[in-house]
């Protein structure tokens, strides 16, 4: 029950200023709702009311939220950690959360969280990698110094490659190059139209990318324990011991080549 409340409250804190979407659940469906209808009341005004209130949160809303937690937004972080971990270990369907139009996609709430999962994976890398660059600034080797710049450009290259996410999609919807795309997909996401399955697909390569660099970083088996039993706050303090160990001057250059020939 407090799984449930606290999931509730986390889904009424997304809410946007955007307009609602009905919901159109399969329980709606007479057949398969297994209340057996009584004909002489099958007119009554009892019949007529909604199983469920409007939708206590659009898909604009979760794609804003993971459009911030791809960048390493730590509180929003947090939220998609809890939010995958419930979809995953509650696999029956979850209609009753009313997130209309991912449903009408046929997404089961395990195949959600797994989404919401990789996704926040890549986000808590980006975070760390950050936490990364800070520690190297500190360091009194010139060459890992160096290493740290190199990493800022690749995570400034990374939060600009999400901000073409929405013409990226607007590109492909439209047979025709699309004139006057108001804006990228940081500052108009809300204003935006695209889906949680897009934004999934078209950062598929950046994904990938950042989880690369976490590899370098050696930060993949924290990375890996994203939305498990240990919380971000246990992994990051497990992350930052492990700065210690990165290689430091000629011993990085060597650790790079041999990352580099492998």
């Amino acid at each position: 029950m407090a799984a449930n409340s606290n999931f509730s409250s986390l889904l009424q804190n997304l809410k946007l200023e955007d307009p609602w979407l009905s919901s159109k659940p399969w329980e709606s469906i007479k057949s398969e709702s297994g209340v057996i209808s009584n004909p002489k009341s099958s007119n009554s005004d009892d019949s007529k009311q909604p199983l469920y209130k409007p939708s206590m949160i659009s898909e604009v809303g979760l794609v804003s939220l993971v459009v911030n937690a791809l960048q390493g937004v730590e509180f929003t972080l947090r939220s998609i950690e809890k939010m995958s971990e419930m979809f995953c270990n509650d696999p029956a369907d979850r209609t009753k959360f009313r997130t209309p139009s991912l449903w009408n996609r046929s997404l089961s709430s395990c195949s959600l969280g797994k989404i919401l999962k990789s996704i926040g994976r890549a986000g808590f890398i980006a975070f760390l990698v950050r936490r990364f660059v800070e520690h190297l600034r500190s360091s009194c080797s010139l060459v890992n110094q160096a290493f740290s710049v190199a990493m800022v450009r690749v995570l400034e290259g990374y939060v600009s490659a999400i901000d073409t996410v929405c013409s990226s999609v607007e590109l492909r919807r439209s047979s025709k190059m699309v004139d006057g795309f108001g804006g990228g997909c940081l500052t108009n996401v809300a204003n935006s139209e695209i889906t949680l399955i897009e934004v999934y697909l078209h950062t598929k390569e950046l994904r990938n990318h950042i989880e690369a660099l976490g590899n370098i970083c050696l930060l993949r088996n924290v990375s890996v324990a994203f939305s498990t039993s240990s919380s971000i706050e246990d992994l990051t303090a497990e992350a930052i011991k492990g700065f210690c160990d990165f290689p430091r001057g000629a011993n990085l250059l060597t650790y790079l080549y041999t990352r580099l020939r492998s």
